[in-house]
């Protein structure tokens, strides 16, 4: 006990330039090293679901490929039916069998009716990650037990092109609608869709209205998350970069970010449609999660993708069990434990170099803060929960947090 309170006592003094509410996260964090040092320490949940079983969902097994904690987060919630997220995107296999029964009233914004039926596939494969039906024995195993999705179609079947304003106008529309949805809206948001919004193929004035309704989602306690973009490059796409969202980027087998001219590590799947040659980064980047081979659902069954299309539900997934274990969080805060809970590989040239922004946990352009770990954030945010609350994390993030509004 003494050395744990010799441990604590240290952390506390490097935290002593942080706001109280910073010391509690950092705190829940130090915690976790003194408690656990690897989601091994909990029991292991194994859903019974037969593409779970046999590893084709290798970024949830417990395996030295994929450590995201997923099934030690389980012992601790598996979600909560009152937790929907909003999946924005070509819309939803309506009669999936793994996700039929996991679904809410959506509306489809492309054709203006009520029906958000998936004739693309995109949709479908994003949800089925969120939450397809768990230990049904059938099919794979969502990361939410017991969450809901709300299928929000903003892309007709050919994905709508590259006319940016039709795409983030009826981003627009979904985010509002989502804000007032009854009896109960969405707590996460997840847009794994978006562009850069050239000048040429994208109105400023249609570019601030889809920030205007993300402000407003963010101060009514709504976290959005969203890809960073599939083209290898310094560019993190919106509305990715927009402060108030989470920017996801995706990480391979190996834990690296999936770049490169071979497909081994650039993620991509042989005659994948479309095509890509990486992760994007950028200074907006917040996290990363698995983007390579991911297996999930598509209309009338399951297949594997890859890009950071896939990586950001698994996101919005944790994030929707950490809202299911504290409600009570911000979006603020939970971007903020989210970060400081990430798993930093080391060894892996000036991509694995987190020295940036040592304060806030370390970061850099490449990778965010880091990759995902469940169980630890869930962890923390149970700890959170208990702890005296004394105002909130005032972190700044150069070009990102600093222009965020809302509860903080």
């Amino acid at each position: 006990m003494s050395d744990h309170l010799h441990r604590l006592s240290a952390f506390l003094m490097t935290a002593s330039g942080l706001p109280v509410k910073g010391i509690i996260v950092m705190l829940a964090c130090a915690i976790l090293g003194i408690t656990l040092n690897s989601a091994a320490a909990a029991p292991i949940k194994t859903p019974n679901d037969p593409r779970f079983k046999d590893k084709s969902q290798w970024y949830l097994a417990d395996s030295q490929a994929a450590k995201l904690g997923f099934q030690n987060a389980w012992e601790l919630t598996r979600g909560n039916p009152n937790i929907i997220v909003a999946v924005l995107d070509t819309g939803i296999d309506l009669d999936h069998e793994d996700l039929q029964k996991r679904l809410v009233t959506g509306y489809d914004f492309a054709n203006a009716d009520s029906v958000p039926e998936d004739n693309l596939g995109h949709g479908t494969a994003v949800a089925g990650i969120i939450g397809a039906v768990t230990d049904n024995a059938r099919g794979m195993a969502g990361i939410t037990w017991d969450g809901r999705i709300m299928p929000l179609k903003v892309m007709d079947s050919a994905g709508g092109g590259n006319n940016y304003d039709v795409i983030f106008s009826r981003m627009e529309k979904a985010i509002r609608m989502a804000i007032n949805a009854t009896p109960t809206p969405p707590r996460v948001i997840n847009i794994s869709i978006g562009g850069p919004c050239p000048r040429d193929l994208c109105s400023q004035d249609v570019l601030q209205g889809l920030h205007g309704a993300i402000r407003e989602a963010y101060a009514r306690g709504i976290v959005i998350v969203a890809a960073s973009g599939n083209k290898n490059e310094e560019n993190v796409l919106y509305p990715a970069r927009f402060p108030e969202v989470i920017a996801v980027g995706a990480t391979n087998y190996s834990d690296e970010r999936c770049a490169g001219a071979l497909l081994a590590l650039n993620c991509a799947i042989p005659n994948q449609i479309p095509l890509w040659s990486g992760s994007n980064y950028g200074i907006e980047l917040d996290l990363m999660a698995p983007g390579q081979n991911i297996y999930t659902t598509k209309p009338d069954g399951y297949g594997y993708y890859s890009g950071t299309s896939y990586a950001a539900p698994q996101v919005s997934a944790l994030v929707a069990l950490v809202l299911s274990k504290n409600p009570n969080l911000t979006p603020r805060q939970i971007q903020d434990l989210l970060q400081r809970t990430a798993f930093k590989k080391q060894e892996c040239g000036v991509e694995c170099d987190f020295s940036e922004r040592a304060e806030e946990g370390g970061w850099n352009k490449y990778m965010g803060f880091g990759r995902i770990d469940a169980y630890r954030a869930i962890r923390a945010a149970d700890l959170l929960a208990s702890a005296p609350q004394h105002g909130q994390a005032t972190r700044t993030r150069p070009g990102k947090l600093d222009e965020a509004v809302g509860p903080r």
